[in-house]
C-alpha cells in the first residue's frame, strides 16, 4: 500500500485539467484550426477556419484550484515550513472554517500541446494530459487538526480520488454543408490513440468514528489501484454552424466513446523498473468498545481494535475517459471587429478531467489595434467556481500569440486558484478581399483614383487604381465604407460587407462634375 500512495502523490501534486474557456481564449465555438483538434472538430470547417495553422509546442495550460485556502494562507504555511513551525491553532482553525459545505477538494495540473496542426478541414495533435482531484469531509479535518472530540461523531465516507496521465494523438477532420449564402452547417470527428502514462484512484473509502462519553467505536475501509502505462482509443463528435460571420456556435461530445487498459506498461521497449504495472491495495481498521476498563482487561484489549492492509498484484483493468458536453455562442460584430461568446460546459461524472456542476463562461473580446486584442470574461460553476480570466492576443498575417491568466474563487493573491494559458503559432491570413473597377459613367473608360477603405469613421487604407481602374485589398472580416475619389468626378461611396476567405467585387461609376458650357449662335 505504500507503494501505492508514493506512486500517487506525484500525480495529485503536479496534475490538473482545463480547457479553454471565453474569458481567457476564443470561445469553444470560435477555436479553428490547430486549436480545435482537441476541443471540437467541426470547426475545422468553419468559415473563419485557416487554410493551414500550427501551434507551437508548450500550447496550453498549467493551473490549479480549490475550494478553501487562499495562495496568500498557503505562502504563508509554506514559510512557517521553511522555519520549521508548525500550524498552530489559529492556521488550524482558519483553514477549517473556510471549507464550505461538507467537502475540501482540490485540483492541479496541466494540459500541453506537444505538436499540433491542420490543414484545411483536416488536423493532427499530440498533447500530454495529466489531471487530478482529490476530496476530503470538513470531518476528515476537524479530527486531523483538533484531535478525537468525546460526544462527537466523525462521518470520514465519500473519500474520492483520481489521477490520470496520459499522452494523445489525435486526427480530427471536419466537413460542411453550405444551406445558403449566409448559412453553413459543420459537422466533424476525431479519433484519438493513446498511450496511458499512469492511473491511479481509490475504489471504495468508508470511515467513521463516534467519540461516545462512556466509549470509542470506528471503522475505516480503503481500497485503491493503480496501473502504470497503458493503451487505448477515444472518439469525439462535433457539430456547429456559422451564420453571415456574425454568429457562430458549436456542439461537441469528447470522448463520446473511449477503452482505456491500464497497468500494460509502456510501449518502445521502456522500462520504468517496476515490480507490476497493475496493483491493488487495501486496509481496513475497526475499534469496539474502546475505554479505559476494557483497556485494562487483557482479554478484551487484545479484541478491542483490528488493523489490516495489504497490497496485491492485479491484471491490466479497463476504464473509461468520461463524456464532456461542451457549447458554445459567439457574436461578431463586423464595424466594431469586437466579439463576445458563451459557453456551456458539462461532465457526467465527478472525475479529474470534468465535473457534474455545469460551468457557465461569458467572455469579451475587443481589439485596440488590428493586431492587438485584449480579452476579459467570468465562469460559474465546475471545479472552479466563480473564476475571472483575462487576456492578450497578438494578431498578425501568418502568426498569433494568446496569453491568458484566470484566477478562482477571490482576486489575486488572495484567490484560491489560478491558471495560466498559452496559445502560439503560425497559421495563413484569415481575411478577405476587395476587388473593384472604376470606370466614368458615361464612356466607360477605367479611370485612375484614390480608393479611401473606411471602418466606421477610422480610415484603414489608402490605395490606388492601377491604368486599367482595378484595385485589390485584402481586409480582415467585417464592414468596411470604400470611398473613391476623382479629380472633376463626383466621389462614390459605396458599402463592402468582407467575408473570411471570400472575395467581394465593387464597381465604381464616377459620374463628372459639372462645368460652364459656352455657346455662340451665329445666324
Amino acid at each position: 500500500m505504500k507503494k501505492f500512495i508514493i506512486l500517487t502523490i506525484p500525480y495529485i501534486l503536479f496534475s490538473y485539467y482545463n480547457y479553454p474557456n471565453a474569458g481567457m481564449w476564443l470561445g469553444s465555438s470560435y477555436t479553428y484550426g490547430s486549436q480545435a483538434i482537441f476541443y471540437n472538430p467541426a470547426l475545422l470547417s468553419s468559415k473563419l477556419n485557416p487554410s493551414f495553422s500550427f501551434s507551437f509546442p508548450l500550447s496550453g495550460f498549467l493551473g490549479f484550484t480549490n475550494n478553501t485556502f487562499s495562495l496568500s494562507w498557503w505562502n504563508k504555511m509554506a514559510d512557517k515550513a521553511n522555519k520549521g513551525d508548525t500550524l498552530n491553532y489559529k492556521d488550524k482553525n482558519e483553514f477549517y472554517g473556510s471549507i464550505p459545505g461538507r467537502f475540501f477538494k482540490f485540483h492541479l495540473g496541466s494540459d500541453l500541446t506537444g505538436l499540433s496542426f491542420a490543414y484545411k478541414y483536416l488536423g493532427f495533435g499530440m498533447r500530454v494530459v495529466n489531471a487530478s482531484f482529490i476530496k476530503t469531509t470538513k470531518d476528515f479535518w476537524s479530527l486531523s487538526f483538533f484531535g478525537n472530540e468525546l460526544g462527537k461523531r466523525y462521518d470520514l465516507n465519500d473519500f474520492d480520488g483520481e489521477a490520470i496521465s496520459y499522452l494523445e494523438n489525435k486526427i480530427s477532420f471536419g466537413y460542411k454543408y453550405d444551406y445558403d449564402e449566409d448559412l453553413r452547417i459543420l459537422y466533424g470527428l476525431g479519433f484519438s490513440y493513446i498511450f496511458g502514462i499512469a492511473y491511479a484512484e481509490v475504489l471504495d473509502f468508508r470511515a467513521a468514528l463516534n467519540s461516545g462519553r462512556r466509549e470509542i467505536e470506528g471503522y475505516d475501509t480503503l481500497k485503491a489501484r493503480y496501473g502504470v502505462g497503458g493503451e487505448g482509443v477515444s472518439f469525439d463528435l462535433g457539430l456547429g454552424a456559422n451564420y453571415k460571420d456574425r454568429f457562430a456556435i458549436g456542439l461537441s461530445f469528447s470522448n463520446i466513446y473511449s477503452s482505456l487498459k491500464w497497468g500494460t506498461g509502456f510501449p518502445f521497449g521502456i522500462d520504468p523498473g517496476l515490480e507490476h504495472y497493475a496493483e491493488e491495495g487495501y486496509h481496513f481498521g475497526r475499534i469496539e468498545d474502546f475505554n479505559i476498563w476494557n483497556l485494562l482487561d487483557k482479554e478484551k484489549r487484545e479484541s478491542l481494535g483490528v488493523d489490516t492492509s495489504d497490497t496485491y498484484e492485479i491484471d491490466p483493468f479497463k476504464k473509461k475517459l468520461p463524456i464532456i458536453l461542451r457549447l458554445g455562442i459567439t457574436y461578431f460584430n463586423p464595424e466594431k471587429m469586437w466579439k463576445i461568446f458563451f459557453d456551456y460546459e458539462q461532465g457526467f461524472k465527478e472525475r479529474a478531467l470534468c465535473s457534474t456542476m455545469p460551468r457557465l463562461s461569458l467572455g469579451f473580446e475587443y481589439p485596440l489595434s488590428e493586431w492587438f486584442i485584449t480579452r476579459i470574461g467570468s465562469s460559474l460553476g465546475g471545479h472552479q467556481g466563480v473564476s475571472l480570466s483575462y487576456g492578450i492576443g497578438f494578431s498578425f498575417d501568418y502568426f498569433y500569440f494568446d496569453l491568458g491568466y484566470s484566477h478562482s474563487r477571490g482576486f489575486f493573491y488572495g484567490s484560491n486558484g489560478e491558471a495560466l494559458g498559452l496559445y502560439w503559432g503560425l497559421r495563413t491570413p484569415m481575411k478577405g478581399k476587395i476587388r473593384g473597377t472604376i470606370e466614368d459613367s458615361i464612356t466607360g473608360e477605367p479611370l485612375i483614383a484614390e480608393v479611401n477603405i473606411y471602418k466606421g469613421n477610422k480610415l484603414v487604407k489608402k490605395i490606388s487604381s492601377d491604368q486599367n481602374g482595378f484595385f485589390f485589398y485584402s481586409l480582415t472580416p467585417g464592414d468596411y465604407i470604400v470611398h473613391v475619389v476623382k479629380e472633376k468626378y463626383f466621389p462614390k461611396k459605396l458599402p463592402a460587407e468582407v467575408k473570411a476567405a471570400k472575395t467581394t467585387d465593387l464597381t465604381f461609376k464616377l459620374v463628372p462634375t459639372y462645368g460652364i458650357l459656352a455657346l455662340r449662335i451665329k445666324d
